[in-house]
């Protein structure tokens, strides 16, 4: 990633501190810290760059339905989604006016046909809202870390409330020290999980399946012809390489 990354030059700052930088070929996103929120291919926005996004998608694109994303960054999720199903309607929760403001300035996310756009606290969304999705997509970590008011299993509770019965929640961990203990809250509240590490990273993807019928929820994930091989581990249950 460091290569598609050389010889940026920072094309603006917001007032926290959020800076949108490009090169000939990528434009991307930091939130305060060196690391990477966002990274676009400039000349086709829709194709992903950094490696969790196609995993992160993968069950939203193989089986489209009703999606919520909470946290948009430079739109990378639904820019995926949309040129696999141009059909797909995405709810997009970000509680920053400023990440929006940037979205919309810099990575063409009103361009982004079926999608709207909420500001609002995540956990505030998922608490308040009463509608269903068979994809929740969470996306959520700043600079450092996964938001302290959604870490808890308040936030798990509300999520697995939100995604209908035949539904998934999809999660990106990019913290190692925080991905045991919020997988210990998603195993609370699904039966059926794949743990995902995510190749040429420290993210980790999460999916997790609202139907309580293994067998299926396992034919469902094999059926993507995306795994070199699932494995059972004692710690962290069924782990796919992707």
């Amino acid at each position: 990633m460091k290569w598609k990354t050389k010889f940026g030059k920072c094309i603006y700052v917001s007032p926290s501190g959020y800076k949108v930088y490009q090169n000939f070929f990528y434009r991307w996103l930091t939130l305060g810290s060196s690391a990477l929120q966002t990274v676009i291919n400039r000349h086709n926005p829709q194709k992903p760059v950094l490696y969790y996004i196609p995993v992160l998608t993968l069950m939203a694109r193989k089986f489209p339905g009703t999606c919520c994303v909470l946290g948009l960054g430079g739109a990378s999720v639904p820019q995926l989604l949309i040129s696999e199903n141009t059909d797909q309607n995405i709810v997009v929760i970000d509680n920053s006016e400023e990440v929006i403001q940037i979205a919309k300035q810099f990575f063409m996310v009103d361009s982004i046909p079926g999608l709207t756009l909420i500001q609002q606290n995540a956990n505030a969304y998922l608490r308040e809202c009463t509608n269903q999705y068979k994809h929740l997509i969470i996306d959520l970590y700043d600079a450092n870390h996964f938001p302290a008011e959604c870490n808890n299993e308040e936030f798990f509770i509300h999520a697995k409330n939100r995604v209908t019965h035949d539904g998934f929640l999809a999660i990106n961990l990019a913290n190692y020290k925080e991905q045991w203990p919020v997988y210990q809250f998603i195993k609370k509240h699904f039966k059926n999980i794949l743990v995902i590490p995510v190749k040429k990273s420290a993210n980790m993807v999460i999916i997790a399946s609202a139907d309580e019928n293994h067998g299926h929820f396992m034919n469902q994930i094999e059926s993507s012809h995306q795994f070199k091989r699932i494995v059972w581990m004692d710690s962290w249950g069924f782990v796919g390489k992707y």
